[in-house]
């Protein structure tokens, strides 16, 4: 788990089931606010939380891209300006990815990329989340022109112009990669959406229903 991802749901768990977080959002709508004006808003409101707590997590929401910070010396200045939370799809997979077994990596990986993304996993993406694409029946190297515009479009990291890239063979798509993939995808989401209150405590898994 990332630390961020670690700093959220711990501070989620004391403020008893995102009650904070729900203080927080219809404040910061349309709002600008410092730390101080923030705190004492939330005293207003019936929540009174140490500084450090909510400095920290503050600074988690504007990780996961829920909160926009603006620097103005000597403050710092939130607003929510109606972002969902994103998250880094490469910290949150090589966090997970690891729980599986080494020879389905990569490829659960790749088709969660090819999926989301709609487009081939770069070699280099691969590297950011901690797999080797070893030689495998279930993913195939990919060699189109369409590669070099796919590495245009891609801003948030820099894909090397000779990085391999790849693709999942749907003919050769098992169940037990297709089963390893979806609870992967499970466990993802679990971290990053409040599922308190809307399911039961023990979480149901694909590998478990019959």
């Amino acid at each position: 788990m990332s630390k961020t991802l670690r700093m959220v749901i711990t501070i989620r768990e004391a403020s008893k089931t995102g009650k904070l977080y729900d203080a927080i959002l219809p404040m910061l709508t349309g709002n600008l606010k410092s730390i101080s004006a923030i705190s004492r808003s939330l005293k207003d409101a019936g929540e009174d939380s140490h500084r450090l707590i909510l400095t920290g997590y503050l600074r988690a929401m504007r990780d996961l891209g829920v909160l926009k910070e603006v620097d103005m010396p000597p403050s710092k200045l939130y607003t929510y300006e109606g972002g969902v939370i994103k998250g880094d799809l490469y910290s949150l997979l090589a966090d997970k990815v690891k729980n599986i077994s080494e020879d389905i990596q990569a490829p659960s990986a790749i088709m969660i990329i090819n999926t989301l993304l709609e487009r081939p996993c770069f070699e280099h993406e691969l590297r950011e989340i901690g797999v080797k694409p070893r030689k495998s029946e279930y993913i195939k190297r990919v060699r189109t022109s369409e590669l070099n515009i796919h590495r245009k479009n891609i801003t948030r990291i820099d894909i090397p112009k000779d990085d391999s890239a790849y693709e999942i063979n749907t003919d050769k798509v098992g169940k037990e990669l297709l089963q390893e993939t979806v609870n992967l995808l499970q466990s993802m989401l679990q971290e990053i959406i409040d599922l308190n209150e809307l399911s039961p405590s023990h979480q149901t898994k694909i590998t478990d229903m019959k």
